[in-house]
């Protein structure tokens, strides 16, 4: 399989992640609104630093920016969510609110285990280095990809 496939998919995750920290930025309200359900504690703050967190971390992703680093956070980020967001086991049993957070509890481990393999691996032969302005990502090794990573 073409290397180039890597590349693609930390690009998705990480603009997964920065979509949602931009349409959090600009005002889109669910968050928050879930925030306040589940009893979060100072929800604006928190509803803003998860906004920031996300286009930040999300957009280091997509770049290919300390992917290692980014990857495991946002994996963390992502469990954290799961658990405390999309609580299935609190809703009642067949309704459609059930459904709905199991089936994005599920997607959420799905997220992680991408999060985690990308951590791993490294960001594919296509991310932005540093290079001559400073280091590189030191999870990556030199020939990672097949040797086919751009510096």
């Amino acid at each position: 399989m073409p290397a180039y496939w890597a590349t693609a998919g930390r690009v998705i995750l990480g603009l997964f992640f920065l979509l949602s920290g931009v349409g959090k930025l600009i005002g889109e309200p669910m968050a928050m609104q879930e925030m306040v359900r589940h009893g979060f504690p100072l929800v604006v703050p928190l509803y803003w630093a998860t906004a920031v967190f996300e286009t930040v971390v999300g957009g280091a992703l997509v770049l290919g920016v300390a992917t290692a680093c980014s990857s495991a956070l946002l994996a963390l980020f992502t469990l954290l969510t799961a658990l405390t967001i999309h609580d299935f086991w609190n809703d009642p049993a067949g309704s459609m609110e059930r459904m709905s957070n199991m089936i994005n509890f599920e997607k959420n481990f799905a997220i992680i285990g991408g999060l985690l393999v990308l951590a791993a691996l490294g960001p594919g032969p296509y991310a932005w280095r540093a290079g001559a302005y400073g280091t590189h990502d030191a999870h990556r090794a030199p020939n990672d990809w097949r040797g086919k990573a751009v510096h």
